[in-house]
């Protein structure tokens, strides 16, 4: 039977999933602040992080993509440079005080971002814009957009392989910033990005399989209780949910992981 601080784990884990689904993300940064908690090993955090993260994104894409919610042409070019990198990234080995704190960090600018309290407006570029829209005519200019984009997506990846993450709570503050796709688009965008790099990190992380904590019969449960809940985040935030709750409630918890992880 499990013991209690197992469930508290179980259930922070479930939520975490569902807040992080709702927004298209997977939810590694949340999962690696809770397992932090319990003074995981840093090598067996990440592979469980991104092993969870691989299902609760893929989850997650899935209802945005049946939503319509979903653009190739708004993938693609962030796609493009980010596999490689994570690959790179993935292959690198942080002190686990540092990582720790690197990523609580790194989780402070989106939290600011998405609570508005840096009142910033959209750029709303028209070059920028032609990622999506494609409406660009100069063949050099939309070129020229796409090598950015490539390269955002470049950086991110080797974030998202050094961290342990699926880059999806670095990549949406990315494009709503810009306004280059709506809140449920840029879900459905993060959500398959998170899945690609999830992939690629965890299959060149699969040698740390070794030091996997947890007994069989409660890894199953663990990762039944994250698909539930990020079945059901998904489900809202791709359908019925306003887009303002769907920032709070990403705001409050990368807020929560962010204090975890600078402090524990």
């Amino acid at each position: 039977m499990l013991e209690s601080f197992d469930i508290w784990m179980l259930i922070l884990m479930g939520f975490i999933s569902m807040l992080y689904a709702s927004v298209g993300h997977g939810g590694a940064s949340g999962f690696i602040a809770v397992m932090a908690i319990w003074s995981m090993p840093t090598n067996t955090m990440r592979v469980i992080a991104l092993a969870l993260n691989v299902m609760v994104s893929i989850v997650s894409f899935g209802h945005y993509y049946v939503n319509k919610h979903f653009k190739w042409q708004q993938f693609y070019p962030f796609a493009l440079a980010s596999i490689p990198a994570a690959i790179l990234g993935s292959t690198i080995t942080l002190d686990p005080t540092l990582f720790k704190k690197l990523l609580g960090i790194v989780l402070l600018v989106p939290t600011i971002r998405l609570l508005g309290a840096v009142k910033l407006k959209s750029l709303q570029l028209a070059p920028v814009t032609g990622i999506i829209e494609e409406v660009q005519e100069d063949g050099s200019e939309s070129f020229r957009i796409k090598a950015a984009s490539a390269a955002i997506g470049g950086m991110i990846g080797f974030l998202s392989g050094l961290l342990g993450i699926g880059g999806g709570i670095l990549l949406s503050p990315v494009i709503l910033f810009f306004g280059w796709a709506s809140v449920k688009e840029t879900a459905a965008i993060t959500a398959l990005f998170t899945f690609a790099n999830s992939i690629v990190g965890l299959l060149t992380q699969m040698h740390r399989w070794k030091d996997f904590a947890f007994f069989p019969e409660e890894t199953v449960l663990l990762f039944g209780v994250v698909l539930i809940g990020g079945w059901l985040g998904s489900w809202w935030g791709s359908g019925p949910a306003q887009e303002i709750w769907i920032k709070r409630a990403l705001a409050l918890v990368l807020g929560i992981a962010s204090w975890k992880l600078i402090t524990v």
